[in-house]
């Protein structure tokens, strides 16, 4: 099967949106450039991965490079929903993360989930004529920013977050990491809290 490659290398719009009510909620990234419009489907853990490492490649970058990064952002520009109708290109199996000296912008790849080994050469590579398909999206730090906001803002929609660790706790609960991975109790954790602040 011949691979489709599809470039955004100046995005005008790049957003994660959830469909569904939570817990059964599906998970989007969409980005739009000109004409083309391009929607992938994500799960929620890549979703909350790659909002993470967005910003912490972006500080990241600022340090080493000495360069003027955006902080991170703490208020939403686009507010708006996912563009419909939603058609979603692939199942997101891998994500590609790097910084483009060149472009000063983040590279963000998402290549479609395939069985069996994954072959890294596909990685950030314009040469492969065959292999799953992918989206490369270049995001300037403003709009990565943005985008990397968005998506945490989606992915903890709905949920209580974790008065330890500040996490997101899903409906199965969530290993603390304050908490050294257990899994315990919330209401017993908020007690031995409250008990310790009197």
């Amino acid at each position: 099967m011949s691979r489709h490659l599809f470039v955004f290398d100046h995005p005008s719009r790049c957003i994660v949106g959830a469909i569904g009510e939570y817990p059964d909620q599906s998970y989007y990234l969409q980005v739009t450039q000109d004409e083309q419009l391009i929607s992938v489907e994500l799960d929620a853990l890549q979703l909350r991965l790659i909002a993470k490492r967005i910003d912490q490649l972006l500080d990241d970058v600022g340090d080493y490079y000495n360069l003027r990064i955006p902080h991170r952002s703490r208020r939403l520009e686009d507010l708006s929903p996912l563009d419909m109708p939603l058609d979603s290109e692939f199942l997101v199996g891998t994500i590609g993360l790097a910084w483009g000296e060149e472009e000063s912008a983040i590279i963000l790849e998402l290549l479609a989930f395939t069985a069996g080994d994954f072959d890294e050469s596909f990685m950030m590579s314009d040469d492969a004529e065959y292999g799953p398909d992918t989206v490369r999206i270049l995001l300037h730090p403003q709009l990565a920013r943005q985008f990397a906001h968005r998506t945490t803002v989606v992915y903890t929609a709905g949920r209580p977050l974790c008065p330890l660790c500040g996490e997101p706790i899903g409906p199965e609960g969530h290993i603390c990491a304050r908490l050294n991975g257990y899994r315990r109790d919330l209401s017993d954790v908020i007690d031995r809290l409250t008990d310790y602040q009197r």
